[in-house]
């Protein structure tokens, strides 16, 4: 997995997070 695909992967998670408000 390349640097750029884990800062993909952990901005999903983000967004995920935050898409619920």
């Amino acid at each position: 997995m390349t640097k750029e695909s884990k800062i993909i992967t952990n901005l999903k998670s983000v967004r995920e997070s935050t898409g619920m408000t």
